[in-house]
């Protein structure tokens, strides 16, 4: 959704992202149903009480298999323990951003997979105001992930390693590394943990490819 004033990227984010001429990979991965979130999601946006806002998914059906049933409970740990810590944990599939505030702070796409995070750092960073606004809500479908090995090779690339770039380019990794966090329960955990240490080693390399390669030119820091 596109409007005058702000930019809301939950129901047509890929939409609203063409439009900007920002990048489409950070638009929404997910298939969101409107129930009003979207009023409810602009409405601290009007009122001067945000820059941007975000709210949390629901998965479209009751979650079945291992895979459904994990990122069902990564996605409630996200909404229930990290954001209210910091919005800048609000994955941007379902928020709302003054139009001013994105076009003065652009997605990276050389972070492709992380821009929502990295643009949300660097949004607290700057000091702009964020708000999570938990009654404006949306489906996520991830009925389609159903194979376990192609699901952690998305996992890997699209989430792990640029997430730790993102992390790494706003000097936030240390902090996160710190962080205790109240465990998911589920098996598949184990599986997502071992991602993480190569995915480190493969962010810290990129990172150290991309800096290089900006010091001949301008790219959003």
């Amino acid at each position: 959704m596109l409007f005058k004033r702000f930019v809301g990227v939950t129901c047509a984010g890929l939409l609203a992202a063409c439009a900007l001429g920002i990048s489409a990979a950070a638009a929404s991965a997910a298939t969101p149903t409107l129930n009003g979130a979207g009023s409810t999601l602009v409405a601290p946006i009007e009122a001067d009480r945000a820059d941007f806002t975000g709210g949390p998914t629901r998965p479209r059906r009751p979650p079945q298999g291992s895979i459904e049933q994990y990122v069902d409970l990564l996605e409630r740990s996200i909404y229930e323990d990290l954001v209210g810590r910091s919005v800048s944990y609000l994955p941007l599939q379902n928020t709302a951003w003054r139009t001013a505030t994105l076009r003065g702070l652009h997605f990276d796409p050389t972070i492709p997979g992380a821009e929502d995070y990295d643009l949300e750092i660097r949004a607290v960073h700057a000091g702009h105001r964020g708000k999570y606004v938990p009654e404006a809500w949306v489906y996520h479908d991830k009925s389609d992930e159903t194979n376990l090995l192609s699901w952690m090779s998305r996992r890997y690339r699209l989430y792990h390693v640029p997430m730790a770039m993102a992390l790494i380019k706003n000097g936030e990794l240390r902090g996160r590394l710190a962080e205790r966090r109240r465990p998911v329960r589920h098996p598949l955990r184990y599986l997502d943990a071992a991602m993480k240490p190569p995915a480190l080693v493969s962010a810290a390399l990129r990172e150290h490819r991309r800096r290089s390669r900006r010091s001949g030119g301008t790219t959003p820091s």
